[in-house]
């Protein structure tokens, strides 16, 4: 009878523990920070990924716990503690709740309680050994590098190792998950500068970058305290570690018919934050400016043809000249126009890792444009307000030129 009510109470355990509900604790890495950060909840998630906290991109690692409302009895609470104490600098520490948390608010009050249920966890035996088919997810400590204290948590012996291989201290198991250690390590993240960048120049230039995943950039500015174009700097930029390095071409964009404007070789250099800050110094053999740019909300949304389609009006040129043009662009990106040397056609699509068109333009039967018969390729981009259709593509391989077409719509 007794050992029938211990395996009636076995059981029950195990029916308890298979049908507790599991969440996925997603990590992200802020390279401007050093900092990691691990969440469950699905609106941080998302908040996350779509760059409305810039900085913080996804490591590639993940563990399970389980949920608050769903878990098995052995498991305890995890809570999530917030200090901005530092300097302008923020951070956040997990641990159990009646065990970590209450220790360190009563050693050091100004970490406070920002979720004291995150999620729940079976935490290991005084050997730090974890229940059967649980495995244990370390801590380690980053010795406040950087100004201010931060934690790292992994279910992966192999990461614990880099870490302390970077001057991290190995604090052991912190609490147990049922994920399995992963087989393959993703390489650290690299911060993207994909998206649109709004800013100033140093010379008082109002200036907006399309940027692309692979480092494909166009840098459209305005004459200081108008709203004229003055030149477009182009490139296809590294981007490793927050750099921003390119040898580009710096092409005037001409305000009359005829002029005497000639593109030239540019060094661009500088750093960016993913989803934050684009900052960078243009070079060249006229001269300097810096451009201090901020990420666009929603710079990384697909553009719509949609949005696109209709009837502009205004001109389209080259470093050398412009002359009035009018084209019209169809539901599917196809276009059409023309203006007094040259009539065109091409097509606009959608990119994936911008609000940004890649743009191409080809001369129609019987005419020569300036770049040539084409076609050629490069970038577009859509005003906020739907009007001002900015286009930029590169002249044929050895012609150190570029094409524009900016126009608008009533």
């Amino acid at each position: 009878m007794y050992l029938r009510l211990i395996m009636a109470g076995a059981l029950a355990l195990a029916g308890v523990v298979a049908h507790a509900a599991t969440v996925t604790v997603v990590e992200y890495y802020n390279a401007s920070l050093g900092h990691y950060f691990m969440t469950p909840r699905s609106n941080e998630i998302e908040l996350l990924d779509t760059h409305q906290f810039p900085g913080w991109v996804r490591t590639g690692l993940a563990f399970d716990a389980y949920h608050p409302a769903s878990h098995p009895p052995s498991a305890v609470q995890i809570c999530r503690m917030y200090n901005d104490k530092y300097n302008g600098t923020s951070s956040h520490f997990y641990g159990t709740l009646h065990g970590d948390c209450a220790v360190t608010q009563q050693l050091f009050p100004d970490w406070t309680f920002e979720d004291p249920e995150l999620f729940d966890a079976d935490v290991g035996n005084a050997a730090g050994t974890c229940p059967i088919g649980e495995y244990p997810v370390f801590r380690v400590f980053n010795n406040g590098m950087g100004g201010a204290p931060n934690h790292r948590f992994t279910n992966s012996p192999e990461v614990v190792q880099r870490m302390v291989a970077k001057g991290y201290a190995s604090e052991g198991p912190a609490w147990c998950t049922t994920s399995l250690p992963p087989a393959v390590i993703p390489p650290p993240p690299e911060a993207s500068a994909a998206g649109v960048w709004t800013g100033t120049t140093s010379a008082g230039e109002a200036a907006l970058a399309m940027v692309l995943d692979d480092g494909t950039f166009y840098i459209e500015m305005l004459k200081a305290g108008q709203t004229i174009e003055s030149d477009v700097v182009y490139g296809t930029a590294e981007t490793t570690d927050g750099r921003f390095d390119s040898a580009a071409t710096d092409s005037p964009i001409a305000d009359a018919a005829e002029t005497r404007g000639v593109a030239r070789a540019i060094a661009v250099s500088g750093t960016f934050t993913e989803g934050g800050t684009l900052h960078v110094t243009m070079a060249g053999t006229s001269g300097g400016r810096t451009l201090d740019a901020t990420y666009a909300p929603g710079a990384v949304s697909a553009a719509s043809l949609a949005t696109l389609a209709g009837g502009y009006a205004g001109y389209t040129g080259h470093a050398d000249g412009r002359q009035g043009a009018g084209v019209t662009i169809q539901a599917d990106g196809s276009f059409s126009g023309g203006n007094g040397a040259c009539s065109f056609a091409g097509a606009f699509t959608p990119r994936g890792d911008a609000p940004v068109f890649t743009w191409t333009i080809h001369a129609t039967a019987g005419t020569t444009c300036r770049f040539g018969a084409g076609p050629i390729t490069g970038l577009a981009f859509l005003s906020a307000d739907g009007r001002k259709l900015s286009a930029f593509a590169p002249f044929p391989t050895g012609e150190t030129d570029a094409y524009f077409m900016i126009v608008t719509r009533p």
